[in-house]
Parts: C-alpha cells; sequence; structure tokens
C-alpha cells in the first residue's frame, strides 16, 4: 500500500487501533497498553519517512470505538456494547502512542482521535465537546501535533444555524474551535470524516443531488469560515456493502464503483483551477441589458436611466451584459456605456456580436478570411476593447452567442467555424489585452438536432452535445483558450417550470445521431436552473478541468405585460409575483420559506461555488417583443413607467 500510495503521489494518513481479541483485557483501558505501544513503535520504525500522519484511535467517546475488537463487527455495533473511554486513559495512550512515534520518526505528525459529534452522556456515549474538554484539562495539549475531527452533516445544508439539529451539523467546528483558544491551544485542525448519507437508515439521509450539493458547500464553507482547517476527508470513497447500507450511503462510488453526482461532483470542484474574476465583486448578481440588441437600441440619452435600475437590481459591482455589433465597434458610443458603467459602479461583460441580416432574420457568420481564419474580424475586436478604458480590473468578452442556433449563424449552425472564430478571436484579444477575461457563446440547451433536414422555419439547429463535439473534433483544444465557462441555463418549460424541475434530455430529429453521445451520471440534467453541470461533465470528458462558470441568460417569463401583443408569449406564463419567488428559490434554495413548493431538485445558485454570476434575461428590451421577459416596464420609447416584482426582489 505505502509504495502503490507513493507511485499514485498520494499521502498516507494511517489510523493505528482495533487491537486483536489477544490484546484485549478487562479494565478502563481494555487492551494491553504495552502491546500497544510496541506496536506503535514497530510501524513508526518500519514506515519511517513514507507515513504522512498517524491518527491514533478512532471516536473513543463511544463505546462501541473504545471497547472494538475482532469478532463479528456488526453484531457488536448493534449492540453498541462496551465502555466509553475517560479522557483521561485517551489522553494516557495518545500520550505513549506520541512519544513512541516522534522518537522513531519525528517528522512525521500525530493527530488524534476524531471524536463522534453527539450531544449524548451515556454509557454509549460521551459529548464530543466535554470529552475535548477533558483531554485538554488532562494534558493533552502535550501529546499531539493535529486535532481530529468529523464534521458530518446530519443531513442538513452546510449553512445551516448552529441552532439546527441541537448544534449537530457542520457548524460544529466553530466549538471545537472555541474550545481549543479557551486552553490555549493553537494546533491545526484535521476534518477526517465529512459525510451525508444517502442510505436511509438512522441518521438523517439527504438525496443524490443533496450529497453531492452538501458537500461541495461544506469545504466552500471549511474553506472560508474555519481556516485552521488544514485538511478535509470525505467518508468514505465506496464502502462495499448493498446501497442501501447507510455506510455505503455515504460512500461516493457504488458497490459496482460507478461514480455518484458527489463524485463527480467534487471532482469537478478540487480539479478546477482558482477562480481568476473579472472583478473580486462581493456578490454574484447581475442582469443582460438591451440597450442595443443588435436591431434596435434604445437612445443613449435614456441609457442611464435604465443602468439605474440595473445598479439597484445587482448592488454595488455587479454585473451587466450588453451586446455590441462588429458594425458598430465605435469606441467614442461605447465608452458612454463604459462610463456609465465606472460612475454607477458596475461590472461591464461585452458580448461581441456579428450583424443582424434583417432580409433573412438571422445572424450573419462573421466573415472568414480566404484561408478561412478570423484574424481580420479578430484584430477589429482586439482593437475595439483594447480602445476602452474600463472601470475593472479584468475585462470580459463573451464570444458571439448560442451558435447551435441556426438563425445565430446565417441559417445553419458550423461547430468547426465557430471553433476556429473562438480559437482566433480570443489569441488576438489575449495578445493584446493581457487582462481579457474570455467567454464562449453561452449554448442553448434546449435546441434539437434537425439533422440534414431543416426545421419548419427553414433553419438548422445543433443540440449542444453534438455542438460541442463536433467543436473538438476540428480543434481539440478549442475550449483550452476560455477564461471562464459562459452558460444559459434556463429552467424548464423552457422559461415557466419552479427551478426543482429539471430533467437531462437530447432532442435528436430526422436523420440526426450523435455517435459521441454520453449518458450523464444520475442527478446530472442538461435542462433547469442547474444545467452548467452537464456542460461542466462534458467539458470534463474532454479532459478539461471546470471552469468558473458565468450564467449570462437565465430566468422566467411572467404573464403580466405592458404590451399586450408581446411576441414572447406563447404558452402559459406563471405571474410576475412568481417569478420572484422562482428566482428566490434558484438563488437562495427554499429552507421552508415556501411550504407549497419543493426543498430539493436543484442546488442555489448562491451557495454553488463554481458559479461566478447569475445575469438574468432580460432588463430592458423592446416590448413589443421581450414584453413579458423585461424586468423594466418600459413603453414603445424606451421610457420606465415602473418595474416588475423580479426587480423588487432581486434589489433585496
Amino acid at each position: 500500500m505505502v509504495q502503490v500510495a507513493q507511485a499514485a503521489g498520494l499521502h498516507l494518513v494511517v489510523r493505528l487501533d482495533m487491537p486483536p481479541e489477544w490484546a484485549r483485557q478487562a479494565g478502563a483501558v481494555p487492551f494491553d497498553l504495552a502491546a500497544y505501544a510496541d506496536f506503535v513503535t514497530a510501524v513508526a520504525q518500519r514506515y519511517r519517512g513514507t507515513i504522512a500522519a498517524y491518527v491514533i484511535w478512532n471516536e473513543p467517546n463511544l463505546a462501541a470505538e473504545w471497547s472494538r475488537s475482532g469478532g463479528n463487527l456488526e453484531d457488536h455495533w448493534r449492540r453498541f456494547d462496551g465502555q466509553v473511554a475517560d479522557p483521561a486513559d485517551y489522553v494516557g495512550v495518545l500520550g505513549v502512542a506520541y512519544q513512541r512515534i516522534k522518537t522513531h520518526d519525528p517528522a512525521v505528525l500525530v493527530v488524534t482521535a476524531g471524536l463522534a459529534p453527539t450531544n449524548e452522556n451515556s454509557p454509549r456515549a460521551r459529548d464530543d465537546r466535554d470529552f475535548l474538554r477533558a483531554m485538554l484539562a488532562a494534558g493533552a495539549a502535550d501529546c499531539f501535533d493535529v486535532l481530529g475531527v468529523h464534521a458530518y452533516g446530519f443531513g442538513q445544508h452546510p449553512e445551516a444555524a448552529e441552532a439546527v439539529q441541537s448544534g449537530l451539523g457542520l457548524a460544529r467546528i466553530g466549538e471545537w474551535q472555541t474550545i481549543l483558544a479557551q486552553y490555549g491551544v493553537d494546533r491545526p485542525m484535521w476534518v477526517k470524516e465529512l459525510g451525508y448519507t444517502i442510505g436511509q437508515g438512522s441518521q438523517p439521509w439527504v438525496t443524490p443531488a443533496q450529497q453531492a450539493s452538501y458537500l461541495s458547500a461544506a469545504l466552500d464553507r471549511i474553506q472560508h469560515d474555519w481556516p485552521s482547517v488544514e485538511l478535509v476527508t470525505v467518508w468514505n470513497l465506496v464502502y462495499g456493502r448493498a446501497p442501501e447500507d447507510e455506510m455505503s450511503g455515504y460512500s461516493l462510488l457504488n458497490p459496482d464503483g460507478s461514480p455518484r453526482p458527489a463524485y463527480e461532483r467534487l471532482r469537478q470542484q478540487l480539479s478546477a483551477p482558482p477562480i481568476n474574476h473579472p472583478l473580486p465583486t462581493p456578490h454574484k448578481l447581475g442582469i443582460h441589458l438591451l440597450l442595443d440588441d443588435g436591431r434596435h437600441a434604445w437612445p443613449v440619452s435614456i441609457w442611464r436611466s435604465h443602468l439605474v435600475y440595473a445598479r439597484q437590481a445587482v448592488g454595488e459591482w455587479g454585473y451587466v451584459i450588453q451586446l455590441v455589433r462588429m458594425d458598430d465597434l465605435d469606441v467614442d458610443r461605447w465608452q458612454q456605456f463604459i462610463d456609465l458603467c465606472a460612475e454607477l459602479q458596475l461590472t461591464p461583460i461585452l458580448r461581441l456580436a456579428t450583424r443582424y441580416d434583417t432580409e433573412n432574420n438571422w445572424w450573419l457568420p462573421p466573415p472568414p478570411d480566404a484561408d478561412n481564419h478570423y484574424h481580420t474580424l479578430a484584430a477589429r475586436y482586439a482593437q475595439f476593447i483594447t480602445s476602452l478604458q474600463w472601470p475593472t480590473e479584468r475585462h470580459g468578452v463573451i464570444l458571439l452567442n448560442e451558435p447551435n442556433h441556426g438563425d445565430e449563424w446565417g441559417g445553419a449552425p458550423d461547430p468547426a467555424a465557430y471553433a476556429r472564430f473562438l480559437i482566433d478571436v480570443a489569441d488576438a484579444l489575449r495578445a493584446a489585452d493581457p487582462d481579457v477575461f474570455i467567454l464562449n457563446a453561452g449554448l442553448d440547451p434546449y435546441t434539437p438536432h434537425t439533422g440534414s433536414t431543416p426545421f419548419a422555419n427553414g433553419q438548422y439547429y445543433r443540440d449542444a452535445e453534438s455542438f460541442m463535439d463536433e467543436m473538438v473534433a476540428a480543434y481539440p483544444h478549442v475550449f483550452s483558450h476560455l477564461d471562464g465557462w459562459n452558460s444559459h441555463s434556463y429552467p424548464l418549460g423552457p422559461f415557466t417550470e419552479g427551478p426543482w424541475q429539471q430533467e437531462f434530455q437530447v432532442d435528436w430529429m430526422h436523420d440526426a445521431s450523435n455517435p459521441h453521445h454520453i449518458q450523464p451520471p444520475a442527478g446530472i440534467y442538461n435542462r433547469g436552473v442547474n444545467g452548467y453541470e452537464w456542460e461542466l461533465f462534458k467539458l470534463a470528458t474532454y479532459g478539461l478541468p471546470a471552469l468558473p462558470v458565468f450564467i449570462t441568460e437565465t430566468g422566467w417569463r411572467h404573464a403580466e405585460t405592458t404590451e399586450p401583443d408581446a411576441g414572447d408569449n406563447g404558452r402559459v406564463l406563471p405571474s410576475a409575483l412568481t417569478v420572484a419567488h422562482y428566482l428566490d428559490l434558484a438563488l437562495n434554495g427554499n429552507n421552508h420559506r415556501y411550504p407549497a413548493w419543493p426543498e430539493t431538485g436543484w442546488t442555489p445558485w448562491l451557495t454553488d461555488s463554481r458559479v461566478v454570476a447569475v445575469a438574468p434575461f432580460a432588463l430592458n428590451g423592446r416590448p413589443e417583443e421581450w414584453g413579458h421577459t423585461n424586468w423594466l416596464q418600459l413603453d414603445s420609447e424606451g421610457r420606465i413607467s415602473g418595474v416588475y416584482p423580479a426587480l423588487e426582489w432581486w434589489a433585496k
């Protein structure tokens, strides 16, 4: 095991406990301490320099652990027999082990047994906080390098208050930290066991999707709230029992070795590079603007009035997304927008676009050079971006929009051409502006693959997976040119259903197919408010780490409108107030605030460390086109007559 761990670049942390039957004896210390000390000595001598740390025993505040021996362990645990350790006796064992280990391997760390979090004081168990206080009073501070702790969630979200579940939950870490400080002990902590079970046993259990979300959020909270925690270990990788077994319920893998959603979530989270934010904003809120939608523009004279409402909605240095056409790279005009962002303390992200063909009602594909590269247009974009005086440290740029739509690429998508465009423009921008932050065009997750037959409107479409696969087939490293991932994670309906309703679905029409299609693990959806999870999963299949996610389009359409003939209707829409509540749920979760609606089924955006920004679509489009989508109530001249509840709520 030592050799395999070294070859894999892993550090072994070894727990020393469970004496054999022949070493058991009656008494306060229910085993032969001298024999245990000899065992510890032999291990330290043999593995000197190859072990990172030794953990001395496990959960001695439980009778079933302190007195555990050979025989039928299941019967032993079911009876929960034996005796709870006296804290002073455990300190005696810890002290002997510490002295023997340090004599033979001075550099290795000695870690205390993780105590089982419990409020119980009985022959079965002792409150972990009382046990720790008694340990420290007995002189434990001289016998360890690291305090080992076990931080289980007990079915509660990691952000749950300490009072929830009678103090059992992640907030227990703060109590242990306080106890160390009270005794003047300045040592780091290791969370040696962290977990949420999906097994429906005696402990509070969660769904597989919640297990993934809660573990991810737990890592984030520990890192943010308790910096003295140096290491976190998830219990467990695979327990090897039947799926319904409670201990197997904690596992990251199924008994057959296939990954659960929690495994995929943590793999993405832990392999991701540090997020390089365009600006260290205090929150994730943003809004998509339509000051100029490429076909119609509100007068520059009223831009400020619209942006004042944007600032009200997203707060200080919140994100605003705005389109700029390739035939409108007017630095003077757009510097006015940038200056307004600076004045109002908004973080601009510019979505570069081509030009809208009003005759065919589609966006033209970017014009290639003679060699089918895009260097000429890329140079124009780069000149424009570098000519602006930005108010932020980083300069966010999105490269086009939904190119898997025919109406966004001259009637028929071209994944290889978009990949080439992305590479050429990203390279040009980065060469001209080292502070640029490059995002892909968001893909439409609801778009079908129409194959060789056009859709009813005469245009062709690609589903997002086929589009990404064809991009990578043409240019395998295309996505390595990005700094972040742009996602259009719209709710089901689309635009109408609650955030708890999500699904994975790919629609192939006519003769369409995708030989590279991969079914994602259970709990990962491409359609819904967490659709970006599938996109990150897909990126991982190409060998790429998870990128920070910018949701630059999402949101619901509302039944109310100032324009009765608005074109964004066409289905039964929720009320504007319901839309505001759906946004609240998607952002924050339920937490029993809306009893009529589910508590689970999605990961709230604010608690998802992968999500950097959430910018619903849209603040201020033309009412005749976006009357059910807008957050501002506008007339045909862009004058503001009021706001919809979504903006009022978002601003809170």
